[in-house]
């Protein structure tokens, strides 16, 4: 996770805020003032399956959308999360 972090700062700077939540997972918005249903990517890590949980949640959307990842994958999957959901652009690789 601390690796995910370092990454997401390099890439997105000032365009991304985030904050860690109860239980050892990330929360990301697009700006500092969001609150918990109005637009945000949740990131969990599971050490036991060494797997990634990646949620959207806003309340626009009836249910989360959710997925699970690899540690491999994560970087990839997460971009595209934050492209889609946020408007939040990194760079390519």
């Amino acid at each position: 996770m601390a690796e995910l972090c370092r990454r997401l700062y390099e890439e997105c700077g000032s365009e991304l805020f985030g904050s860690p939540v109860i239980g050892g997972g990330l929360v990301l918005a697009a700006r500092p003032d969001v609150a918990h249903d109005e637009g945000v990517v949740l990131v969990n890590y599971h050490p036991k399956g060494r797997n990634f949980s990646l949620r959207y949640r806003h309340k626009s959307i009836e249910l989360e959308q959710a997925e699970s990842c690899s540690e491999e994958e994560v970087w990839q999957r997460l971009r595209l999360y934050l492209g889609y959901k946020l408007g939040v652009q990194t760079r390519r690789e």
